[in-house]
């Protein structure tokens, strides 16, 4: 199986480098960037996809299925980790919203502490293995999948530490590989090797 995980096209709040709801809608920049995006993707095989129900996912989603004409899924397992309601709509580097980043850093080995009504890290972890199972379950060998920044690294370090994901590992990988709006990160299931990432943040199609 071959596995094309892209990140949304720039969001409104995206470019307001502003902490998104879910329903932060594609700027004109990223509705540019899904347009080129599915150019590209128009050219690939693939036979589904697969979207996070997010507004900036679903339609850079909507505008990959015109360009390729194939069908959509929409899953909640592919949408973006829930931040505290307090700090949405927040400048990312407000102060508030850092120390809640930080004090949630400080609890992420206990499954149990929520700052408030935020997806926690294990709870972000178990969603990332259940959808590698949904995925795996799947008859298509070519899939193409819509999501956010976020999930993303935590799907890929899955996909290679499984279960033994810790906090301190994932967040020193989040903070290190970053991702462009509409980057392409390809992976292949190994019959017997498992998950292999092939490609990671390729934007090209951007110039």
């Amino acid at each position: 199986m071959h596995l094309y995980f892209i990140r949304h096209g720039e969001s409104v709040y995206n470019a307001k480098d502003t902490i998104q709801p879910p329903d932060a809608e594609l700027s004109e920049l990223g509705m540019r960037q899904a347009r080129t995006l599915a150019e590209r993707a128009s050219r690939v095989p693939i036979e589904v996809i697969l979207s996070s129900p997010f507004t900036r996912t679903r339609q850079t989603a909507e505008i990959i299925k015109d360009a390729t004409k194939k069908t959509i899924v929409y899953t909640e397992l592919l949408q973006e980790r829930k931040s505290p309601s307090e700090i949405v709509g927040l400048k990312r580097k407000d102060p508030r919203a850092a120390s809640i980043r930080k004090e949630s850093r400080v609890h992420a080995h206990d499954p149990a502490w929520h700052y408030s009504d935020e997806e926690n890290f294990s709870e972000l972890r178990d969603r990332a293995a259940r959808f590698l199972e949904f995925v795996s379950s799947r008859k298509e060998e070519r899939i193409l999948a819509v999501t956010h920044a976020g999930v993303l690294r935590m799907i890929l370090m899955v996909m290679m530490l499984g279960n033994e994901v810790a906090p301190d590992i994932f967040y020193r990988f989040n903070d290190f590989f970053k991702t462009r709006n509409t980057g392409i990160t390809l992976c292949m299931r190994h019959p017997e090797k498992g998950w292999q990432a092939l490609t990671w943040n390729d934007h090209a199609h951007l110039g």
